[in-house]
């Protein structure tokens, strides 16, 4: 009799193919498939046959209730049990038509499966979904699939046996009071992107449906169905996807209803995805210089698949906003970007679908040193005679010097003398100089490479106590925008070797310090150039007793990064004195120079990457200054 099958042994990989069932392209493969030359029935390792569908017809007439479905077959082999299991046309692969019996001997079995129309089945076709052979006494079964698959269980060695057609075995019923009605106007699925454009992840939106419709999903590349890939997600497969079409085959099965089968639209191209490294932004911050982004690591930009030519597009933006007309690698700072947030969009296509973005920003800090104390755009240094003179040396930008100038008198009643940049937020550089009570006194710039002049102290020089007690430090360090905030700040070493941030307040004093080094006692010369490894942060330079020179690279948060102290120089032991002015030569990168014995100042031209692009001694008789800064 015909039953309700549940198959609770049933493989699951019959249970997946039934959305695939019925298929017109997979009937053309089968019939090709009979055409060659198979082992029907191959034999286990005891010599045991193992038994394949030959043949199968099934019943030649529509079929009303209380009649009888007969389907006719032959096997290469005996078999104890063998059913054929039907699917409806609401997609209900549960009706089976069954023979049993115990066959003698070890030739071919023919044979018919029978059951029952029953009252409750539907009306329409009945397509042969599988055959279950069983044999050797229910121990071992072979499942012959519709779409031309099989599987053989329970005999070592064996996986399958020959393939058939299954459709002669199709039938169908007559039954006036169980009719399925038809989907009308079915909802075609939406593909909705659940992640970001460049590794999509897809979910099939399916609609408005009646109530308890079942879906089974069959995603499709470019139109073929992918293997292995169910259910209502799909998550993006780069070596396989990229460039194709994505779309999903939905078959809906709702129950009174006859299966249907909707298909979305396609969903792509499916980018090719680009890796690329991060970026940093390059460069001197401050007005009248560029900035550039640079790649923060030697990983290459790849593109998978391969292919193409990497094309880069800009924008830059201030605070967020485009920067009008910004739109090339290089961006030249303007005097409004002060205390500002620069950024850069930097996007990397191979062409449609095949792109990806990478962005950086770096505040403009406070007028940096390297754009000179006469602030044209030229790192300047500035010597203090045996007098208490104070000298302007404005650099030319070249790597040379314009015409010095006395710029101040009495300097020699200071201890330490500094130049920070701007550290009162203004427009133009400014110095600093601790007294012998540790005071510690700000000198206002007026951008002319002269002095502000809204308080004297009466002896001409214009000061603003900023600090006091800073005789507990033996060196005090102009760190630039150290912890990435847009002001310039100061680096103090105690006599115990601890190294404090001070970190400027946007005005004319500090945030509260805090120690951000220990044991710097070993180091004698102690320097902050800028930016001296290239990643956006500034660093600090550093001789120990060996003469080496070390770089502690700067985290941009107002600390050291991991690994810091590396060695990027020997033989520094000869200088008397090592200081830096910023960027001298005007090239982007800071430089240092060193004063030896003889008073020759030695220029070292930094590379941007934690090294050297060359040396030049600029001049002479710079052994008789008591600072120079």
């Amino acid at each position: 009799m015909v039953t309700v099958d549940p198959r609770s042994g049933a493989p699951s990989r019959a249970r997946r193919l039934s959305a695939v069932v019925r298929s017109a392209f997979t009937a053309a493969l089968l019939l090709a498939a009979s055409l060659v030359a198979l082992p029907v029935g191959p034999a286990a390792a005891d010599g045991t046959a193992v038994p394949a569908l030959t043949s199968v017809v099934g019943p030649a007439a529509t079929l009303k209730p209380g009649e009888i479905a007969q389907t006719r077959f032959t096997l290469s082999a005996p078999a104890q049990r063998v059913r054929f299991v039907y699917a409806n046309e609401e997609g209900n692969a549960g009706y089976s038509l069954e023979w049993t019996g115990t066959p003698t001997g070890s030739g071919a079995l023919e044979a018919v499966a029978s059951g029952t129309v029953q009252d409750h089945h539907w009306s329409g076709a009945y397509t042969l979904h599988s055959v279950i052979i069983e044999f050797r006494d229910g121990q071992a079964t072979v499942w012959i699939y519709r779409n031309g698959e099989t599987d053989v269980f329970g005999v070592p060695g064996v996986t399958e046996v020959a393939p058939i057609v299954l459709e002669p075995g199709d039938y169908s019923v007559d039954n006036p009071d169980r009719i399925l009605a038809d989907h009308v106007s079915p909802p075609t699925p939406t593909l909705v992107n659940q992640y970001e454009p460049h590794f999509p992840y897809l979910k099939a939106e399916m609609g408005a449906w009646p109530p308890y419709t079942l879906f089974n999903y069959t995603w499709l590349r470019d139109g073929v169905p992918i293997e292995s890939r169910s259910g209502n997600t799909y998550a993006f497969e780069p070596s396989r996807d990229a460039g194709a079409m994505i779309s999903v085959q939905v078959t809906a099965r709702t129950p009174g209803y006859r299966e249907v089968v909707v298909t979305s639209a396609g969903f792509g191209p499916m980018p090719r995805p680009v890796s690329a490294p991060q970026i940093r932004i390059a460069g001197t911050p401050a007005a009248g210089k560029d900035l550039y982004p640079d790649f923060a690591s030697q990983e290459p930009v790849t593109v998978t698949p391969a292919g193409g030519e990497a094309v880069y597009s800009y924008i830059w933006k201030r605070d967020g906003v485009v920067v009008p007309g910004a739109a090339t690698a290089r961006y030249t700072v303007a005097p409004e970007d002060r205390l500002h947030t620069l950024s850069v969009e930097v996007t990397i296509s191979f062409g449609p679908s095949a792109s990806t973005t990478r962005s950086a920003q770096r505040v403009v800090p406070a007028v940096h040193r390297s754009q000179g104390f006469d602030l044209d755009g030229n790192a300047d240094v500035f010597a203090r005679t045996a007098a208490g003179e104070l000298m302007l040396y404005p650099g030319d930008g070249r790597g040379g010097w314009l015409a010095p100038r006395v710029i101040g008198t009495g300097w020699n009643a200071f201890d330490a003398v500094l130049a920070p940049g701007s550290f009162d937020n203004s427009s133009s550089g400014d110095v600093i100089a601790r007294d012998a009570a540790g005071r510690l006194l700000l000198y206002a710039g007026n951008g002319r490479g002269g002095w502000e002049m809204p308080y004297f102290n009466g002896d001409g020089r214009v000061n603003t106590q900023i600090g006091q007690g800073w005789d507990i430090f033996d060196t005090i360090v102009p760190a630039g925008d150290f912890n990435g905030d847009g002001t310039n700040d100061l680096l103090a070493r105690t006599r115990a070797g601890d190294l404090v941030l001070y970190p400027g307040d946007d005005g004319v004093g500090f945030l509260p310090p805090r120690t951000v080094g220990w044991g710097w006692r070993g180091l004698d010369q102690i320097l902050a150039p800028g930016d001296v490894n290239g990643d956006g942060a500034n660093d600090v330079l550093a001789r120990d007793a060996s003469g080496t020179l070390r770089l502690y690279a700067g985290d941009g948060k107002g600390g050291f990064a991991p690994g810091t102290g590396t060695a990027i120089g020997w033989g520094w032991s000869g200088m008397k004195r090592i200081g830096t002015a910023g960027d001298f030569d005007a090239d982007g990168k800071p430089d240092v120079f060193g004063i030896d014995d003889a008073g020759r100042l030695t220029m070292y031209y930094g590379n941007g990457a934690s090294g050297w692009k060359g040396a030049a001694t600029i001049g002479w008789g710079w052994g008789g200054f008591t600072a120079v800064f």
